[in-house]
């Protein structure tokens, strides 16, 4: 009965965190202040061997039928622990970082990185 209903919300999910993923790589840190924006110091470019990173093609494999898959594990582990965590996280005042830590840095890891680039 239940089987029809779980591959839309697996879908729905999924949709959910791969947004919020985007619009969080899009704004600043949550725990940055607010206050007026300055612009970069002027300065030389970079080398350009420090421009171009090359990913090797076993990192990308490994990355890709590995890595993105476990990360994705991790993040629905993590939206299942954060929304048991919310009794006792929302008296403390404590849930924005919950959410960072068992949501937002798996999808993050998950979603928001270059393929091959296996440091955070």
């Amino acid at each position: 009965m239940f089987r029809m209903y779980i591959r839309p919300f697996l879908a729905t999910l999924v949709a959910i965190l791969m947004s919020l993923t985007i619009c969080l790589a899009q704004t600043e840190s949550p725990h940055t202040t607010a206050g007026p924006k300055r612009e970069p110091a002027p300065s030389s470019p970079p080398p350009t061997s420090l421009l171009i990173k090359e990913m090797s093609g076993e990192a990308m494999i490994a990355d890709a039928l590995l890595l993105r898959p476990l990360g994705l594990v991790a993040t629905l582990l993590g939206v299942a622990v954060f929304i048991v965590s919310l009794p006792f996280s929302l008296p403390t005042q404590s849930a924005v970082e919950a959410a960072q830590k068992l949501v937002l840095e798996p999808a993050k890891y998950t979603f928001a990185r270059p393929l091959g680039q296996l440091s955070h």
